[in-house]
């Protein structure tokens, strides 16, 4: 392995659904139709039958969501954000 490709993926972890599904709160049919139209990041085939996620991309994504959350001046309140 190069030191390239060795030094990206030392801070790279994959995380596996039971773990997503504790930072947003989506089911499995959710999270697949999100991926399917792009909304959410896709998922890694981590072995034969395992998948994962990037655990980076994952906490991008919710950042953003918080983000958008702050710019429409709805800190204190909600929003939807799987529309």
């Amino acid at each position: 392995m190069s030191k390239n490709v060795k030094a990206s993926t030392e801070s790279l972890r994959i995380i596996r659904f039971p773990e997503v599904k504790s930072r947003i709160g989506y089911c499995q049919y959710h999270l697949r139709r999100l991926e399917a139209k792009g909304e959410f990041p896709r998922r890694v085939k981590i072995g034969a039958r395992s998948v994962g996620w990037v655990e980076s991309e994952i906490d991008e994504w919710i950042a953003t969501r918080v983000a958008k959350r702050s710019e429409a001046g709805l800190v204190g309140g909600s929003i939807n954000v799987a529309a």
